[in-house]
């Protein structure tokens, strides 16, 4: 008996399959595993669910018995919306579990570890710990700062635009990139623009992975009220954000007022989101939204894709704001390129996605 990386690999695939439905629960895969073959595996696919070891080993218990259980992530050893994990391995006579990391939570951390050992249970955690905690940045965040993930997301050309001059935006990515980008939506509890883009482009902000399934909320930032007698096309019930006079009560609508200092807004901003449950946000522009959010530090995720065109002009990513000189950029971390059709995309992060508190 020992570890078979094989096994684990398969694990985050699985883990993989989970979608913005999981959060505020992390994304988690489990493969059971007996003489070297896997009899049974699963994934956690919507809060309030089975988790993903429950899946894993909802086989015939003769055959669960003495097998091996790669998981990744430490399973639980509390009560929540569903039983004990640890509970179920013990009861099915597993005889070994391998975790790729263990609960960030600091107050659970080991506890489920602890209790399989205890029985009797082979343990061992931290296999591909880099890994987990990476697909698992915005559990993470959420668990030890009690505030929400946000990624901002743009398109631009080649010399740095996100618009022409006469404001067309339509389209700078390719098809290919613009698929990518409903993975992403696929992945986050709401999507943000601006009052602006919403006027100007009618965005159904959406994801269209499952255009029947789950939905994030649509969130628009609106700081001078130019929504207000404005038709638009947002369906359904939207998060308004503003700075000025609070909207008037609409139906399907939920807004809230924000403070103009960049420190206090961005404490506000992530206070109204983690209220409204919206534990990870995908922000899409315009340039003022965007200078907003770097001028209050509240981005944790870009993502930018970069078309091989040229405009020779137009509107940037933030509107011409921004810092004065070089030495005020702040740099991201982690920075990775991939080629999506025609375009590179762009991903980095201003945190430490691999922190331990």
């Amino acid at each position: 008996m020992s570890y078979n990386p094989l096994f684990m690999k398969r694990a985050f695939a699985l883990a993989a399959r989970g979608d913005g439905a999981v959060q505020p629960n992390p994304y988690v895969g489990a493969v059971a595993v007996k003489e070297g073959r896997i009899i049974g595996e699963g994934y956690h696919d919507s809060f309030g669910g089975p988790h993903a070891e429950v899946q894993a080993l909802s086989i015939d218990s003769h055959l669960a018995e003495g097998c091996e259980l790669y998981v990744t992530l430490e399973p639980c050893n509390h009560y929540g919306k569903t039983p004990p994990c640890t509970e179920l391995i013990i009861q099915k006579k597993v005889k070994a579990v391998y975790a790729a990391m263990k609960d960030p939570n600091p107050l659970v951390s080991g506890q489920g570890l602890r209790r399989l050992k205890e029985a009797g249970v082979l343990v061992q955690a931290g296999f591909q710990e880099k890994k987990a905690r990476k697909m698992n940045r915005v559990f993470i965040k959420n668990i030890l700062d009690k505030e929400p993930y946000v990624i901002l997301k743009y398109a631009m050309t080649a010399d740095g635009y996100i618009a022409s001059c006469n404001g067309d935006s339509r389209w700078i990515s390719c098809e290919e990139s613009r698929k990518e980008v409903h993975l992403i939506r696929h992945n986050v509890k709401g999507i943000m623009v601006g009052a602006g883009t919403v006027i100007q482009d009618k965005p159904r902000l959406t994801a269209r992975v499952d255009p029947e399934g789950w939905q994030p909320r649509k969130v628009v930032y609106d700081p001078r009220g130019d929504l207000i007698g404005h038709s638009h096309p947002l369906s359904g019930e939207a998060l308004i954000l503003t700075e000025g006079e609070k909207y008037l009560d609409r139906e399907g609508f939920r807004n809230y007022t924000l403070p103009k200092d960049p420190a206090a807004f961005r404490a506000a901003f992530y206070e109204v989101l983690w209220k409204e449950g919206v534990t990870s946000l995908l922000v899409e522009g315009g340039s003022f939204t965007i200078h907003r959010m770097f001028e209050a530090d509240a981005v944790d995720e870009v993502v930018v894709f970069i078309a091989p065109k040229l405009l020779g002009g137009g509107l940037s990513p933030s509107g011409e704001k921004g810092f004065a000189s070089i030495e005020q950029a702040r740099k991201l971390l982690e920075t990775s390129w991939q080629k999506v059709g025609e375009d590179m995309m762009m991903k980095g992060f201003f945190r430490d996605v691999y922190r331990t508190h």
